[in-house]
C-alpha cells in the first residue's frame, strides 16, 4: 500500500513528465493521419495543447505558484519559432524558385514540439528527422514509369543502337535540348518529390521522449 502510494506521489509531483507520456497519443495520431492524408489535424495539435496546459496548471497549483519562467523560456521562444519559421515559408512559397515545403501542420508541431522538449532537444528531434526524411526519400527513389531505367543520354535521345543492340524510338533533338533534359533529370525529379514531414517529426518525438523517459526511470 505504501508503495503504490509512493507511486502515485511520483508521477503526481511531475506533472510534466505525466503530459509527454500523453502527448503520445496525439503524435500517433498525427502520424496516421499526415501519412495517410497529408494534413496534421487542428484536433490533435489542440490536444497535445491541452494535454501541456493541463500539466502547467497542475503544476502551479501544486507548487503554488505562477509558472513566469515557464512562460518566458517555453512559450515566448515556441511563438517566436513558428513566426520565424512561418515568415521562411511563406517567402518560399511567394519566390520565384520557392516550392512546397513545411506546411502550417509541421510549423504548429514544431511549436508544439519545443513546449515539451524546450529548445536543445526541438534543434535535434529537428534535425533528426530532416536526415530521416532524406534517407527515406532516397530508399524510396525511383524513376518514371516507362523509362526501364536507363539514364538519359544523348546516345538514347537521338536513337543510337545501345551495347545491348536495342534502339530508342524517341525522334532526335538538338544536342542543347538534349543536354538541358540531362542536366534536368536526375536532380529535379529528386526535389520535386513531395512527401508528408510530420510523421517523421512525430515519431523522432515520440522517441525522445520514451528514450528520456525510460532513462529517468532507470536512475
Amino acid at each position: 500500500m505504501v508503495e503504490d502510494l509512493m507511486v502515485v506521489d511520483f508521477f503526481l509531483s511531475r506533472p510534466f513528465m505525466v503530459a509527454s507520456v500523453a502527448f503520445l497519443i496525439p503524435l500517433a495520431w498525427i502520424t496516421i493521419m499526415d501519412a495517410r492524408e497529408r494534413r496534421i489535424p487542428n484536433a490533435a495539435l489542440a490536444l497535445g495543447l491541452a494535454i501541456w496546459l493541463g500539466a502547467l496548471i497542475y503544476f502551479s497549483c501544486f507548487r503554488a505558484i505562477f509558472p513566469t519562467e515557464i512562460l518566458l523560456k517555453l512559450v515566448l521562444p515556441a511563438v517566436i519559432v513558428m513566426a520565424i519559421l512561418m515568415a521562411i515559408e511563406s517567402f518560399g512559397r511567394a519566390s520565384q524558385s520557392g516550392g512546397a515545403g513545411m506546411g502550417a501542420g509541421d510549423i504548429k508541431l514544431i511549436g508544439l514540439i519545443y513546449l515539451y522538449l524546450s529548445l536543445t532537444p526541438t534543434l535535434m528531434v529537428v534535425a533528426l528527422a530532416c536526415i530521416a526524411a532524406i534517407m527515406w526519400v532516397i530508399a524510396t527513389k525511383k524513376l518514371p514509369a516507362g523509362s526501364d531505367n536507363l539514364p538519359l543520354t544523348p546516345e538514347t535521345e537521338l536513337g543510337i543502337e545501345t551495347p545491348a543492340g536495342t534502339t530508342t524510338s524517341a525522334p532526335a533533338t538538338s544536342a542543347s535540348e538534349t543536354i538541358t533534359r540531362t542536366a534536368q533529370s536526375p536532380t529535379q525529379d529528386f526535389l520535386a518529390q513531395t512527401f508528408p514531414f510530420g510523421p517523421f517529426l512525430s515519431v523522432t518525438c515520440a522517441l525522445f521522449l520514451l528514450s528520456k523517459f525510460a532513462f529517468f526511470l532507470g536512475m
